[in-house]
């Protein structure tokens, strides 16, 4: 009779092996090996030196776990392991996790974003699968033992946060001494002891008056999870740093992203012992259909921050609004590290008064009926893009709390390249919605699971050698002359296996827009890394209006350009030739002239002008425009005491030339008309340019 070890073994031996497509839940730098009988552990080292012994698992049964330093080619390796004269059954190590983690807060039935069931009226799995990606990792601080630290940017001139809160875990700044009014811990900032106010500039984040609003998107951030209390954040018990600093002047705004940024420069450069690990910010907040040509400066404060590895979640409009045409302050910015949210129901669809945009709005969020933290230890439910948003800076959160000490390591010495590379994985693992197809740049909505086991495509190995990537942007928006090149720091010989299927070469070009990632591998030991190269499409110079001053007698005329790129500085010349920063070209004769447009990275655009003389000038005096909303035809109305060539140009809120016309009008009063029904609904502007005179009115297109 078999006894029950032999007819155990007996059953692992003959179990048949089925195919398995893909099988997510591998450890493939691990193995689980079972020796044959008699076998000793170091002849399977001395059989594959790759291998190191982690720890035996079964001594009556001569299991253990082994390790190899890399993943590369693991299938071939467990091919040959398998086949090993010292081995009797060999096979991955997996990741073995409970189906989902539901957390024993008393409300938390009420938060259908992290859990839909059905609740009111909800489709089942309309939700960001919190309780999946919990099961994986709900802890607030990092393989390093970093608390993590989310900022939330809210409250207005009389409103801050509520100090106590019994499910929220605020930041403290312990190396200050409260209202002793000194910098105790030199960080530039007196008395920020909880945070900061940017508008008294005091540590004042209470002032006596809570807001709902900010307690409420704190807690949809990092209320904590599974403590018998309220309801669960998207990263339990984050540390929530608390800066008062929304609804108030764009200065405030400025200086309370400054103190953000302020906190985790100082713990860069302190070497964690000082300031907040800050990993993202939340702004609720922002100026409905601005132009981000208009705030430069709070566009650039997502660069600052991001370049010291803050990444940034911002809600967008609650308006039914494309954002490509209509522009938003601060989901119309063009910072990479803004990750721009919409607003998603209980239903998986887009919520009816949200912004959108294809171009603009990175992925959705929930933002309906919203339930969570509010003043003095109360809860509520809540509505809008303000609380979509808080559940992305939650999640980054959570990613750097589940990330590997290896991500960890790489994020200290290149936080901004890791922000990235964690915003990528983000935002690539969205639940896709036929919802946001062609209405956001994923096409999808959060998924905090996703998000965190995206975090296995990351490669924890520690190898012995450095990896560097720089990148050369392509120059025009349509163009495809970047590159990308891999510099290897160490001992070793090594093989470049690039995205696009090039091999062999440290350096690739003609690399259109897109992300483009490189696999070091050392010949000698099998380990690798992965970088990454971001090549991203610049702004597109848009010539919006090219103003001619004609020739007249003897003197000279000017042609007058009006265009933009974004942030890139521009350069103006007739011909491509000479060069210069003013944007009024000077001509003494009339004829044809090439204009050209440069920015700073080489892009060049051309216009083609023709310079007329006139006998006289006349200015376009007393102009109308009717109907006004319009749907359809738009005419111009105007007294013109001579006559000339007028002409007109189109543009929308963000200066872009939608459409132009030109005709020759005699004295008097006059009319011409132009149809606008192929234009969106929203605010346009247009110019009229008569000899030297020009004059702009704003118009409205309803649907």
């Amino acid at each position: 009779m078999l006894n029950r070890f032999a007819l155990l073994l007996f059953m692992l031996i003959t179990i048949p092996a089925f195919s398995q497509t893909e099988d997510d839940n591998r450890i493939l730098n691990q193995f689980i090996v079972m020796l044959k009988p008699g076998q000793q552990v170091d002849e399977l080292v001395k059989e594959f030196p790759a291998l190191q012994v982690q720890k035996c698992l079964s001594k009556q049964m001569n299991i253990w776990l082994m390790q190899r330093d890399t993943t590369a080619d693991a299938e071939k390796f467990l091919l040959t392991l398998k086949a090993g004269k010292t081995v009797k059954l060999a096979q991955f190590n997996h990741r073995v996790q409970s189906r989902s983690l539901v957390p024993d807060d008393p409300y938390f039935n009420n938060q259908w974003n992290m859990l839909n069931t059905g609740q009111g009226g909800g489709t089942v799995g309309a939700d960001i699968d919190a309780t999946d990606a919990w099961a994986i990792n709900h802890n607030n601080t990092t393989a390093n033992g970093d608390s993590v630290v989310i900022a939330i940017i809210d409250g207005g001139p009389n409103v801050g946060f509520d100090y106590e809160h019994q499910d929220l875990s605020f930041f403290v700044n312990t190396h200050e001494i409260p209202n002793n009014g000194i910098d105790d811990d030199s960080d530039g900032y007196v008395d920020d002891y909880n945070g900061w106010n940017a508008f008294t500039s005091t540590g004042d984040i209470n002032m006596g008056n809570t807001d709902p609003h900010a307690m409420h998107v704190s807690g949809i951030a990092g209320a904590i999870g599974n403590n018998a209390t309220g309801i669960a954040g998207t990263c339990w018990g984050a540390r929530i740093l608390r800066v008062v600093g929304a609804s108030g002047e764009e200065s405030q705004v400025v200086e309370a992203y400054d103190y953000v940024r302020e906190m985790r420069r100082y713990y860069n450069s302190s070497g964690g012992t000082r300031g907040a690990f800050v990993v993202s910010s939340n702004s609720s907040f922002g100026v409905d259909q601005g132009r981000p040509v208009d705030y430069p400066i709070w566009c650039a404060m997502y660069d600052s921050m991001g370049y010291v590895g803050i990444l940034s979640a911002a809600a967008t409009a609650n308006g039914s609004w494309n954002i490509d045409v209509t522009g938003d302050i601060p989901t119309g910015c063009p910072s990479k590290f803004l990750i721009t949210v919409t607003n998603t129901t209980n239903q998986d669809q887009l919520y009816a008064v949200a912004g959108y945009g294809d171009t603009t709005i990175a992925l959705g969020a929930p933002g309906e009926g919203i339930y969570s933290t509010e003043q003095s230890n109360s809860y509520g439910y809540m509505n809008g893009c303000s609380m979509a948003s808080p559940h992305i800076a939650g999640t980054v959160g959570a990613m750097f709390a589940a990330a590997c000490p290896q991500l960890l390591a790489d994020y200290k010495l290149y936080p901004d390249s890791i922000a990235l590379v964690v915003k990528q994985m983000l935002e690539t693992g969205v639940t896709r919605l036929s919802d946001l197809y062609n209405e956001t740049i994923t096409g999808g909505t959060l998924n905090l699971y996703n998000a965190i086991k995206n975090l296995d495509e990351y490669n924890c190995s520690a190898c012995n050698y450095s990896v560097s990537l720089t990148e050369t942007q392509p120059q025009c928006s349509n163009s495809c002359n970047g590159s990308a090149q891999v510099s290897v720091q160490g001992p070793g010989i090594y093989n470049y296996t690039w995205s696009n299927n090039q091999t062999g070469v440290s350096v690739i070009n003609n690399l259109c827009p897109g992300i483009y990632s490189v696999t070091v591998t050392d010949t000698t030991t099998g380990c690798q890394q992965i970088k990454n190269a971001y090549l991203y499409k610049p702004d597109s110079i848009d010539i919006s209006s090219i103003h001619i001053i004609p020739v007249v007698g003897g003197d000279s005329g000017n042609i007058i350009v009006t265009a933009h790129a974004g942030n890139y500085p521009l350069e103006y010349s007739l011909n491509g030739i000479n060069y210069q920063n003013a944007s009024t070209l000077i001509v003494s004769n009339n004829g044809n002239y090439n204009v050209f447009v440069k920015n700073n990275i080489g892009c060049i655009v051309e216009e083609s002008v023709s310079v007329s003389g006139v006998e006289s000038l006349s200015a376009v005096n007393n102009w109308n425009l009717f109907p006004n909303p319009v749907n359809g035809l738009l005419n111009i109305s105007f007294n013109l005491s001579g006559t000339t060539n007028m002409s007109f140009s189109i543009t929308n809120i963000l200066g872009q030339k939608l459409l132009s016309g030109e005709q020759t009008i005699t004295a008097g009063i006059s009319t011409i008309s132009t149809d606008v029904s192929s234009l969106a609904a929203g605010t346009y502007f247009i110019t009229l340019f008569a000899g030297n005179s020009t004059s702009t009115n704003k118009f409205v297109i309803t649907r």
